[in-house]
């Protein structure tokens, strides 16, 4: 039993350091109760992960990096803007980028979209524990969504971690306010935006920490009528 706790103790202590760190390689600085929260997360991910399918990394820097400070990364788009905003994260799967983000910034609001219930499952159960606020999950399709009244320009930005952007971006138009943004991360640009109402309107560059590479978001903005 002492073996394990000092097992535990060893990774919960290398969690820290490198989210400590690889926000400050960022350009962000996080408060002992964003690094506490994030560690609640890691755990539960990490617990979740033993018997749900939620992520296919299995290496505790990978995951913090890749998931965690890669999350954090999307604020140097969303956070453009000098107002709270209401954030939707499409194809949201453990969370990412959506509740990074949340975590980071208290007075964003936040909703998860992700069509898998297991993974709803989670996403509930890890909100609960964390014990966040103006953060909603819906086990929906954004195809659906999309033709929802209720959701209607609703939203101010659109977060797009890992679908391809013409799976998601012909559906965004009813769901944005003017202007919306849609955050994209990708290598090379999304074709034929225009055709769906978009314009490319920033690019944003960054570099995650510890050797894992250079990133690209894309700012693509819902052009007025």
């Amino acid at each position: 039993m002492n073996s394990v706790f000092h097992v535990e103790h060893r990774v919960e202590q290398s969690v820290l350091r490198i989210l400590r760190e690889g926000a400050t390689q960022l350009g962000w600085h996080l408060p002992q109760e964003i690094l506490d929260a994030f560690t609640l997360y890691f755990d539960e991910l990490i617990t979740w992960n033993k018997k749900v399918n939620l992520i296919g990394l299995q290496d505790s820097t990978a995951i913090v990096v890749q998931l965690f400070l890669d999350s954090l990364a999307y604020g140097k788009a969303v956070f453009s803007e000098s107002r709270p905003v209401h954030l939707l994260d499409v194809g949201s799967g453990a969370g990412f980028p959506g509740l990074p983000l949340r975590l980071f910034c208290p007075d964003l609001r936040v909703t998860l979209v992700e069509p898998n219930r297991k993974k709803v499952a989670f996403l509930h159960s890890l909100i609960g524990k964390l014990n966040v606020m103006d953060v909603a999950v819906l086990q929906t399709r954004i195809e659906e969504m999309s033709e929802a009244k209720e959701h209607c320009g609703r939203y101010s930005v659109v977060t797009v971690k890992a679908l391809k952007s013409d799976q998601v971006l012909p559906y965004l138009p009813p769901l944005l306010r003017q202007p919306g943004h849609v955050i994209l991360s990708r290598v090379q640009s999304p074709q034929k935006v225009e055709m769906w109402g978009f314009e490319i309107t920033d690019e944003i560059t960054y570099t995650l920490p510890f050797g894992y590479g250079a990133r690209r978001l894309l700012r693509v903005s819902k052009k007025s009528p």
